[in-house]
């Protein structure tokens, strides 16, 4: 079946979007994006690199800190919460955005990088036992404990047409 692209992924401009689609809980690391865009803001800017996440105030106590924080913090423009997706959108946003990171740092089988795959969007993932199993030579990895790592990937991934189709 033939996916509509949701409409923030229609006109995408020369933007770059990276499909953080996780609810807040801890483990699943969404802090590392407000960290990442407060530090490095300025370079993701010039790059057009914006950020789509689906977390809801509900997921966890501190799932409304963190979306206020993009408010307070002046991150809006890098950062787009869409909040929960259907199963229809889940797919749609997967299939229409650059690329897919799940900044997790604990799972069992992230089934979210397998649709990943078959939806033929490239994945970048935490240098982490669970994601290379699941993933092997499909992702671009990083190191979760180094922000800069995880810059320069999302860097490569959005310079580099080349590396996003081998990993297709």
């Amino acid at each position: 079946t033939k996916l509509t692209p949701p409409e923030l992924l229609t006109k995408k401009d020369d933007n770059f979007y990276i499909l953080c689609m996780t609810c807040y809980m801890p483990h699943k690391n969404p802090g590392v994006l407000l960290e990442l865009c407060e530090h490095y803001g300025n370079e993701l800017r010039q790059k057009n690199i914006k950020f789509i996440t689906t977390v809801e105030r509900k997921d966890h106590p501190k799932a409304g800190k963190f979306l206020d924080k993009i408010n307070e913090k002046r991150l809006r423009d890098l950062i787009i919460n869409v909040g929960w997706l259907d199963r229809n959108q889940v797919n749609s946003y997967i299939r229409h955005s650059d690329v897919l990171w799940l900044p997790t740092l604990l799972e069992c089988l992230p089934t979210t990088l397998l649709e990943s795959m078959c939806l033929e969007t490239p994945i970048f993932a935490p240098d982490l036992d669970f994601t290379r199993y699941v993933c092997d030579d499909a992702a671009v990895y990083y190191n979760p404990w180094e922000l800069s790592t995880i810059r320069d990937g999302l860097v490569l991934l959005r310079d580099n047409e080349q590396i996003r189709n081998i990993l297709i």
